[in-house]
């Protein structure tokens, strides 16, 4: 079964299954309330905001930044506001949405950007002559910035929901969308819009629109509910395909499970597989993507006893749905970090661990994680190699206990193999170096059936 071309040596332990929840910790202290936002910069940098006062030990509102070992202030945060919704780079800079009129003791309506220094505002910021703003979610789409959110003008500049910087100013791109935008995606070179309104630029639409960059238009007939309110949450460009999720049963004139795949060209059913016994009403919440699966939080309501359901769930487009980890809120929001998955929300616990507000999958800087489809791992570490290389499976709250067979293979970077190990049963692997050279090695580790879970790279010292 093993074929070795070096003088590897392999030792196999069955020490214990390890519990899914081991894998998770948090990041630092815990915040003392919800992180809605992450993004992560180029120097391994993680940005967190929401609505907490506090990271850890360390007092301040609305965002911090942590770079690897503490959680350290930008300026003095959020003075006046309730939360910060999205964090994104635009011109090399981070950029802050949200519900806010104060940053760093400067004015900033809903809008911020960092300067390197200090909070500053962008351009007369985004405001609602009546009612509550909020802006919601941005990014960066022909080189230009979009945001959009739930806001009536900038200024004296007549907006509606929807707003372009142009370098000066913020700008309608068209006439706007008549009610409030949740998220905003690039999907086939197209902007796409969506939230819970009726109406972009003009044109009839159901809740989700696309702007081609100078005019807007109906996606396929929309997406909607036979009755009642619709809402679309969230969307993710996945496998050459945009999905789309929230709280709506008809996608153009397809029923679906509160989320739906568009091609470009048609709908199709995407939630089959991710219904709950005793669930009235299910919404798809929040999609993300990480390690080759679409990850999604699904929120069940009217479960028997009365209390709502939070559910991690993953799909990999071999394997379909499967459900991973119960939390006790919702997640707003991911980022990879180093072979991590971030988790931010309101929540407070992760399967049965306490993890207030921000959740690390997999912590250890120097793991490469491969997330099986019902939400079990394969950690590989440490990367790079210095003498010992560990391989552990980590079994997912609603897996299988028994152990997923596998497939591990060690290359050269001519392609030879160097090592091969099949039908891997067991929970811990240890493969202790033994005069394998220094170098990069390509590794490969697959199903039972061949199919390809993870392929890296390897850096022996």
């Amino acid at each position: 079964m093993i074929k070795k071309a070096t003088s590897l040596l392999l030792f196999m332990s069955m020490a214990g299954f390890l519990s899914a929840q081991s894998n998770w910790a948090t990041i630092g202290p815990s915040f003392n309330s919800s992180v809605e936002a992450i993004v992560t910069d180029s120097s391994n940098n993680i940005y967190a905001a929401g609505s907490f006062t506090m990271a850890g030990t360390l007092s301040r509102s609305g965002i911090a930044k942590w770079n690897g070992s503490t959680w350290n202030a930008l300026g003095s945060g959020m003075v006046t506001g309730t939360d910060v919704k999205s964090l994104g780079f635009y011109m090399g800079h981070l950029v802050a949405t949200g519900t806010f009129t104060d940053f760093d003791s400067s004015s900033c309506n809903n809008i911020t950007t960092w300067s390197g220094s200090r909070w500053v505002n962008f351009g007369s910021g985004l405001e609602k002559y009546t009612g509550a703003t909020t802006v919601s979610t941005q990014i960066v789409y022909g080189g230009d910035l979009y945001v959009a959110g739930t806001f009536d003008h900038s200024g004296s500049n007549s907006l509606s929901n929807i707003a372009k910087w142009n370098g000066s100013a913020w700008v309608s791109p068209g006439t706007g969308i008549n009610g409030n935008v949740n998220k905003l995606i690039e999907f086939n070179g197209d902007l796409y819009a969506c939230g819970t309104f009726t109406s972009a630029g003009g044109v009839t639409v159901h809740n989700i629109a696309k702007w081609d960059g100078n005019s807007w238009s109906d996606v396929g007939g929309g997406v909607q509910k036979y009755t009642g309110a619709t809402t679309v949450s969230t969307m993710l460009n996945f496998a050459q395909a945009l999905y789309v999720g929230g709280d709506f049963n008809l996608a153009g004139s397809d029923s679906v499970h509160h989320l739906a795949k568009w091609d470009g060209t048609s709908w199709t059913d995407a939630g089959s597989g991710t219904d709950y016994t005793g669930a009235t009403t299910v919404s798809t919440m929040f999609i993300g993507y990480f390690d080759n699966s679409m990850i999604t939080c699904m929120h069940y309501q009217s479960i028997v006893g009365g209390a709502d359901v939070y559910k991690m769930m993953v799909y990999k487009t071999t394997t379909g749905w499967n459900s991973c980890y119960t939390l006790n809120g919702p997640f707003a929001g991911t980022a990879n970090y180093n072979g991590s998955l971030l988790l931010g929300g309101p929540f407070t616990t992760v399967g049965t661990d306490t993890i207030p507000y921000l959740a690390e999958l997999i912590s250890n800087n120097h793991k490469s994680l491969m997330l099986m489809a019902d939400g079990s791992s394969y950690t590989l570490y440490p990367n790079p190699v210095d003498n010992d290389l560990w391989i552990r499976f980590n079994p997912g709250e609603n897996a299988d206990p028994q152990v997923e067979l596998i497939n591990f293979t060690l290359m050269d970077i001519t392609g030879r193999e160097v090592l091969q190990l099949n039908n891997i049963n067991t929970d811990q692997m240890h493969i202790a170096r033994n005069g394998l050279a220094s170098g990069m090695y390509i590794y490969r580790i697959t199903d039972k059936n061949n199919e390809l879970i993870r392929q890296g790279k390897l850096t022996f010292k």
